[in-house]
């Protein structure tokens, strides 16, 4: 996030010589570098970012769980899921785990959603789908196995064009990224 605010890219400048980042994505830098912006190096705020993001992944999981459950299955569900010791752990530190969470179940939740509206135009839903799946690509390289799941769940639920598009729209808007990184080699 700092490299960012200093206008040196994408880079590690704890080095000497700082060099282009390409081991992790530019997510959760980005999501931190407004942070780091108005507040230099001030840690607790984006600690407050990431508990942040853990409190809305709350209310996420019980949007997801509500229809198939029922609202008294889903709310239980998602209060066993606030008190999860794992989660709690995540919740609170400033790593890209907890915003990745909170991404990738919006997303699952939006295209869940979206697939009830059978025209794509105009689908909101689909749309902000998409957005979140590829911001959680872009914050965990992890990210690569929602999109696979997503496109794999579309095809097997014969949404064959939402699935086209998607799967289309997910190279189209990961191929920078990785054009950059090839060009710069592994560091």
């Amino acid at each position: 996030a700092r490299s960012l605010v200093q206008g040196q890219g994408l880079s590690y400048i704890s080095l000497p010589d700082p060099k282009p980042a390409t081991k992790y994505p530019f997510g959760f830098p980005l999501t931190l570098a407004p942070l780091e912006w108005l507040a230099p190096g001030n840690w607790a705020a984006m600690n407050w970012l990431v508990v942040l993001f853990f409190a809305g992944s709350i209310p996420v999981i019980y949007l997801l769980a509500r229809e198939p459950l029922g609202r008294l299955p889903a709310l239980l569900v998602a209060l066993w899921c606030a008190t999860l010791p794992a989660l709690l752990d995540y919740g609170h530190q400033v790593m890209s785990e907890i915003p990745y969470l909170f991404f990738s179940l919006l997303a699952l939740w939006m295209i869940e959603r979206s697939l009830k509206q059978p025209d794509l135009r105009g689908n909101y839903w689909f749309m902000g789908g998409f957005a979140c799946m590829m911001w959680a690509y872009y914050l965990r390289g992890v990210g690569l196995v929602l999109v696979a799941a997503i496109f794999l769940y579309l095809l097997l639920s014969r949404h064959f064009r939402q699935a086209l598009i998607l799967g289309g729209g997910a190279v189209l808007v990961a191929l920078p990224w990785s054009l950059r990184n090839s060009a710069i080699g592994d560091e």
